[in-house]
């Protein structure tokens, strides 16, 4: 997306996170969070910290983050799944959308498609959904189940791992 900043018009960002595995002393925490820069590597800067990002949970950690088309929204989950969470770049503010995490912007920043975990069989057999989620109104839609396409899944496995919108956003 591109930043807009009538200062920086016409700029591209790249939105990434910047932070330590191993949260041993609270200084690790210091320059841990979600960074953004000019696509030549000039003009980084900490949009928002590790802390405020995994909303004061300790050992937590950002992943999956992804700038919104409109440049708007940065989406991202945590470390220990507790879901997709928006960050929005005019308000500072951070919202908790949905359970999940491969977080897939529309091309109209309107909706997350994401995956989310929603059973384990008793066989040892993770079942997933690809679902999507409207940032307006928060309704969620299932688009398809893994137990819809896995004929014979084995224990202990995943099936949905990613999810991309086409660019004209009528297929993902």
């Amino acid at each position: 997306g591109q930043n807009s900043d009538d200062s920086n018009e016409g700029e591209w960002k790249i939105v990434f996170y910047a932070g330590h595995f191993s949260f041993e002393k609270p200084e690790d925490y210091e320059d841990s969070g979600l960074y953004w820069m000019r696509e030549d590597g000039s003009g980084k800067e900490m949009l928002v910290s590790e802390t405020e990002l995994v909303m004061g949970r300790k050992r937590e950690t950002v992943y999956d983050a992804l700038l919104s088309p409109d440049g708007r929204k940065v989406a991202y989950t945590t470390t220990h799944g507790n879901g997709i969470l928006i960050y929005d770049l005019e308000t500072k503010q951070i919202t908790e959308l949905a359970g999940g995490f491969s977080p897939s912007w529309s091309p109209d920043s309107q909706q997350v498609a994401y995956i989310s975990s929603t059973d384990i069989t008793s066989d040892g057999v993770l079942l997933y959904e690809a679902r999507i989620v409207d940032l307006l109104t928060r309704d969620k839609q299932t688009v398809i189940a893994s137990r819809d396409i896995i004929m014979e899944p084995k224990p202990n496995t995943g099936y949905f791992w990613d999810i991309a919108w086409s660019p004209d956003g009528k297929q993902w």
